[in-house]
């Protein structure tokens, strides 16, 4: 039985050394990435050239505004399927 622990806690010890940096370099990419953001004059910057950008939606070729209304459409269907796949039946929630 000593036998076994000692196994498990040689282990044991190597698994947490081993996961250690890469745990640590998880968190602090999780920090930054994950945080809200601190800096709130890029935010800023970011939607006034949006806006900016605004105008030009009138000017979009139909071709091009084709190619986006498929790609919504995609992008709901998906939507649905996956909420068919997780309901795990095509029809509506059951009601009790």
């Amino acid at each position: 039985m000593a036998a076994v622990a000692k196994s498990f806690a040689t282990r044991g010890t190597r698994l947490v050394n081993f996961a250690r940096p890469h745990l640590e370099t998880f968190w602090g990419h999780a920090k930054r990435e994950l945080g809200p953001p601190t800096d709130f004059g890029a935010v800023q910057r970011e939607a006034q050239a949006l806006f900016a950008k605004a105008p030009t939606f009138a000017n979009t070729p139909v071709r091009r505004a084709a190619q986006n209304t498929l790609i919504a459409i995609e992008i709901a269907m998906w939507f649905y399927v996956g909420e068919v796949i997780g309901k795990r039946q095509l029809i509506a929630y059951p009601t009790k």
